[in-house]
C-alpha cells in the first residue's frame, strides 16, 4: 500500500469515528462512545486527510501525463519532426567516437565517406521517388559529379563509386569499424557504435529516399539517424546548414549554365564567423588544387574550352576527396539532390 492509500485509509477511519461517535463492537474490536469534542476533531482530521489523499492522487496523474522533452545540446538545436531512433539498449557514437583522435566525426575520415558512397545505390534512391520512370530514365538522372552529365562543363571523374557494398565494408574495416557477431551495427575498438545523423527537411521526397538510404547504410553496418527538421531552421541565416550544425546534410543546389563553383568549393567560401558566414562551401572542404581550379572555372574572361579544363580538375578532386555525395537530378525542381559531409566546421 502506498503513502496516498495509507493517508486515505486513516482519514476514512477518523471521519467514520467523527460521524458515528464510537459505540462500535465487532468481534474482538470494541470502540467506546466518544465525547462530542473528540468526534468533531476526528471528523475534521478525517476530512483533511481524505482531501489531501485526493489532491496527491490527482497531482501524480498530471505529472505522469506530461510529455518528456529533451534538453537541447545547443541554443540552435532544431525542432525535430521525425527521428528514426535507435533501440534503448544501443550506445550512440559520441562526437569523438572514432579510432583516430584527429577526427571529431567518423565522416571526417575519407575511408568512411568513400564507404558510404559505395554502399549507396543511387538508382534505388531515384526509383523510390520516381517509380514510374524506366531504368534508362533513372540512370540519366543519377549523378557522379556536381554537374549533370549533359552539362557543357561535365567530365566524368576517373574516381567512381558504383554501388558496391562489399567494397564499402572493406573500407570500413580498414577505418577501424568492425562488425562483430550479434551486433546490429559496426563498432570501433572502444565499442562505440558507428552512428551518423542525417539532417534534412521533412519534404515527402526526402522522407522517401531517406528511408531507402537508411536501409542501405544499415546493410553496411552503419546506423543512420534521420533528422527531418524545420526548413526555416535548416536554411536559416544563423542556424542549420550555414553554421555547420550537421554531420550529414541533405539538400539540393540549382542547376546553372555557369555555376559559381568557387562559391561552393573554394577555400575562401567556407562560412565562418570571420567572414560573416558568407559562402556555400558547407562541408568546409579546402583543397588548394580544387580551389584554384574553381576560381579559373568561374573566370568568364576565359573561353569555354579553357574553363572546361578547370572544371575537369575540380570534378576529379571533388570525386577523390568526396566532400559531398551527388545523388540525382530533381524532376520537380531545377536542382540536384546531394548529401554534404561536415569535414570539421
Amino acid at each position: 500500500m502506498d503513502a496516498i492509500a495509507v493517508i486515505a485509509a486513516i482519514g476514512g477511519i477518523a471521519l467514520l469515528l467523527g460521524i458515528f461517535g464510537g459505540g462500535i463492537k465487532a468481534k474482538e474490536v470494541d470502540i467506546p462512545i466518544l465525547p462530542v469534542p473528540v468526534r468533531i476533531l476526528s471528523s475534521v482530521i478525517g476530512t483533511i486527510l481524505i482531501g489531501t489523499a485526493i489532491w496527491l492522487s490527482s497531482r501524480n496523474n498530471i505529472i505522469s501525463q506530461e510529455p518528456l522533452t529533451e534538453i537541447p545540446t545547443s541554443i540552435s538545436s532544431p525542432q525535430i519532426s521525425e527521428v528514426t531512433a535507435p533501440p534503448a539498449s544501443t550506445v550512440l557514437v559520441s562526437p569523438s567516437a572514432t579510432d583516430n583522435p584527429q577526427f571529431s566525426s567518423p565522416v571526417q575520415d575519407i575511408r568512411v565517406r568513400q564507404a558510404i558512397a559505395f554502399c549507396t545505390d543511387r538508382h534505388a534512391l531515384t526509383r523510390s521517388v520516381y517509380p514510374s520512370l524506366t531504368s534508362v530514365e533513372i540512370d540519366d538522372l543519377t549523378m557522379d559529379s556536381f554537374l549533370l552529365k549533359i552539362h557543357w562543363a561535365y567530365s566524368q571523374p576517373n574516381t567512381q563509386y558504383p554501388f558496391d557494398p562489399a567494397a564499402g565494408q572493406v573500407l570500413l574495416e580498414q577505418a577501424g569499424w568492425t562488425w562483430l557477431n550479434g551486433k546490429n551495427y559496426r563498432t570501433n575498438s572502444r565499442g562505440e557504435e558507428l552512428s551518423l545523423k542525417l539532417t534534412t527537411t521533412p519534404l515527402e521526397l526526402r522522407q522517401t529516399w531517406g528511408a531507402v538510404f537508411e536501409a542501405q547504410m544499415q546493410a553496411c553496418g552503419i546506423h543512420l539517424i534521420r533528422l527531418h527538421v524545420d526548413p526555416s531552421w535548416w536554411f536559416g541565416e544563423t542556424t542549420g546548414a550555414i553554421r555547420g550544425d550537421f554531420e550529414l546534410g541533405a539538400l539540393y543546389w540549382d542547376i546553372e549554365e555557369n555555376p559559381d563553383v568557387n562559391n561552393f568549393y573554394g577555400c575562401d567560401s567556407i562560412p565562418t564567423s570571420e567572414n560573416d558566414w558568407k559562402g556555400n562551401n558547407l562541408a568546409g572542404w579546402c583543397n588548394q588544387t580544387a580551389s584554384e581550379a574553381a576560381k579559373k572555372a568561374t573566370d568568364l574572361s576565359l573561353s569555354q574550352a579553357e574553363r572546361k579544363q578547370f572544371f575537369a580538375i575540380l570534378q576529379e578532386e571533388f570525386a577523390r576527396d568526396l566532400p559531398a555525395l551527388p545523388l540525382f537530378l530533381r524532376t520537380d525542381a531545377n536542382g540536384w539532390e546531394h548529401i554534404e559531409f561536415n569535414l570539421g566546421r
